[in-house]
């Protein structure tokens, strides 16, 4: 039996078919086939001897009712909700993964992948005629900071069986690099094929998620996964344990097509994050803030190479003397905020106020205001090294680090 929905922009058929659900998505727009095979639903869970991947969903069923496609199952013993949705009036798809854990223990994923796929290659890795002109741009980067200099989001579509994908992996002391991959992750994706491009869009304001390509090798050839779910290196961290009776709703994928190319695709991700409220508020107009970091003495006992522990030398280097005098600038400047860099605090990243060298916290910033015009402003860290080389968190009270369930210390959340 076949389901159907429809808008103005897109036609979506789903049936099952020997416990695969096939999908046909077609583009009305660019009158082209976006998607012409099963969906992908695989999970992996450790197990005494290795791993269990499970490739399908069990005990499958579809419903439509309005807008809306809805298809459960059960995957590696998790309830699976996949609902996706066909705008009436917006000429949008979005779609939503659902996550439930009906057992008494605790379900811990190695790896979960869920998305559409279109068929790209044939037998032997050659382009399919139709696709050869197509083109697949990273949203909102094509090219990161912190890209080696020789890899970008920017693909033709036999880009993506030439060049290996990569994902970005980071320790808790800032060093990070790159690992060999079948997929690419970015925060959206722009498939341009003729005058216009899809916009594969990923949101989810709770945990880390990415919007996915990945090859997946198929019986006489090879398809491209997109939209769905999936981890990246390990992320969204919550699916790597998810507790009894715990539902998890993962983040939107949204599919818009526009005319034109990456660019126009570029504004239509704008404004899907404007409309989830990632934006500057009305009326938004932050201080104009002076740093006094590089005119302190305690900016040369601070830069790297100095040993890390308590910064006994602070009622010395950070003086409120010192701090004034840098508020006297930052008033003739016309800056609105002074701005503390480390120095304010007991020792790096306590967020305990240094009341030994600058007095009562409520009284000094009184006075920066009352003296000079100025708000004052603090240098509170919140990355991975906060808490390492002997810095801020040995100074917390235990009830402030992150424990598990079981009350047991979260490696890596004190160094």
């Amino acid at each position: 039996m076949n389901y159907e929905l429809a808008n103005d922009a897109y036609q979506l058929t789903a049936t099952v078919v020997d416990r695969e659900v096939h999908f046909r998505l077609r583009d009305l727009a660019m009158d082209f086939d976006l998607v012409d095979n099963p969906y992908i639903y695989r999970a992996s869970v450790p197990c005494d001897k290795g791993t269990i991947v499970a490739k399908w969903l069990s005990d499958v069923t579809l419903e439509v009712s309005g807008e809306i496609m809805k298809i459960t199952g059960t995957l590696a013993g998790l309830k699976v909700e996949h609902i996706l949705k066909l705008a009436g009036d917006r000429g949008l798809m979005e779609e939503r993964i659902i996550l439930h854990n009906p057992t008494e223990r605790v379900i811990a994923l190695e790896n979960f992948a869920a998305g559409l796929q279109r068929r790209i290659a044939d037998e032997v890795g050659s382009i399919l005629p139709e696709l050869v002109s197509d083109r697949l741009v990273a949203i909102p980067f094509r090219h990161r900071p912190t890209d080696p200099a020789d890899f970008d989001g920017d693909f033709q579509m036999a880009d993506l069986i030439q060049r290996p994908g990569r994902e970005r992996r980071a320790n808790s002391s800032q060093r990070h690099g790159y690992f060999p991959s079948m997929q690419w992750a970015s925060e959206g994706w722009a498939w341009t094929h003729g005058k216009y491009t899809l916009g594969i869009f990923k949101f989810n304001q709770e945990a880390m998620e990415f919007s996915i390509l990945s090859l997946e090798p198929e019986d006489g050839g090879l398809a491209l996964r997109f939209g769905g779910a999936g981890m990246v290196a390990g992320d969204p961290s919550s699916l790597r344990k998810i507790q009894q009776g715990q539902r998890l709703e993962l983040g939107v994928t949204r599919y818009e097509t526009v005319e034109g190319d990456y660019k126009q695709a570029y504004y239509a991700f704008r404004a899907f994050l404007d409309e989830n409220d990632c934006r500057f508020p009305k009326g938004f107009n932050p201080p104009v803030h002076w740093n006094e970091l590089y005119d302190t003495p305690e900016w040369n006992l601070s830069t790297p190479g100095n040993p890390p522990g308590p910064r006994i030398t602070r009622p010395i280097t950070y003086t409120k003397k010192l701090i004034v005098e840098e508020a006297r600038k930052a008033a003739e400047y016309g800056c609105e905020s002074l701005y503390l860099d480390p120095g304010w605090d007991t020792d790096f990243g306590t967020f305990l106020w240094g009341e030994k060298w600058l007095g009562p916290r409520k009284r000094f910033v009184q006075e920066i205001y009352q003296q000079h015009g100025l708000r004052v402003s603090l240098h509170c860290p919140l990355a991975t090294w906060m808490s390492c080389d002997g810095r801020g968190a040995p100074n917390w009270p235990k009830e402030a680090l992150q424990m598990d369930s079981d009350g047991n210390l979260i490696e890596g959340s004190i160094c």
